[in-house]
């Protein structure tokens, strides 16, 4: 009698403490944490591979192709294709860290850091170039509510408020001396969010499939003239987090 009863209420404390949502695509099947707090924490990339496709006002379109299946290193192939031309690509290695922190009071920061190389004769003369470029951004983050046949919390939104990119290139003719720029870009985001669609959430590890788009339109006025310019862009992807 007493096994029964110490069972029984060992049932009952596990139907009031189990998740009432749903499973994710991927799991876990069963945790004694929320969501949020399975999400709150900071992640490292362990693979990626994101696509996006960019279309500017004369109607060129690029997109460009980002791959990386451990984390570290990381191969993006560029395809360029003028309005009514014809596709040239290119492509380049190098290493990739990314970590995405992400508060329970809603708030996140991440940052990229990438690094390419490549060579590439110029007048007869092969340069090689080193390009680094951090990539910082913060925001803030939730959970989509259940619409229609969506689920709840099965997505996250990202909206980002402030974005720095710092691009360092080293350009070393051979035989040459090297030469180096540094750029950096800083902007206040306003009307842009990513949303990921959420396959696993478990403590150390987490999954995602992304998907954002963003357009623009932009005049400007000379004297008695104006002229305009419009923009779009998406990007699509399959995201893996660890922590560590």
């Amino acid at each position: 009698m007493k096994k029964i009863t110490r069972l029984t209420a060992m049932a009952i404390v596990i139907g009031l403490t189990a998740p009432s949502c749903k499973k994710y695509e991927e799991g876990p099947g069963l945790s004694f944490r929320s969501k949020k707090a399975r999400m709150a924490g900071e992640w490292s990339l362990s693979n990626m591979t994101t696509t996006s496709t960019s279309t500017n006002s004369n109607g060129d379109v690029t997109t460009v192709t980002i791959t990386t299946t451990d984390g570290a290193t990381v191969t993006k192939k560029t395809d360029y294709t003028p309005d009514g031309g014809t596709t040239s690509s290119a492509t380049v290695n190098g290493t990739i860290t990314q970590t995405l922190t992400t508060e329970k009071d809603g708030t996140y920061k991440s940052t990229t850091t990438t690094k390419y190389t490549w060579v590439e004769p110029i007048l007869g003369i092969d340069v090689t170039t080193e390009e680094t470029t951090v990539s910082d951004e913060t925001g803030t983050w939730n959970f989509t509510g259940g619409i229609g046949d969506e689920k709840n919390k099965e997505k996250m939104i990202l909206v980002p408020a402030t974005r720095t990119q710092t691009t360092t290139t080293v350009t070393t003719p051979e035989g040459g001396s090297a030469n180096t720029t540094t750029n950096v870009d800083s902007e206040t985001v306003t009307g842009e969010s990513s949303i990921l669609l959420i396959k696993l959430l478990k403590n150390k590890e987490s999954h995602f499939t992304i998907e954002s788009s963003n357009a623009s339109s932009n005049s400007y006025t000379s004297g008695s003239s104006t002229s305009s310019s419009n923009s779009s862009w998406s990007t699509t992807g399959d995201i893996n987090f660890i922590q560590k």
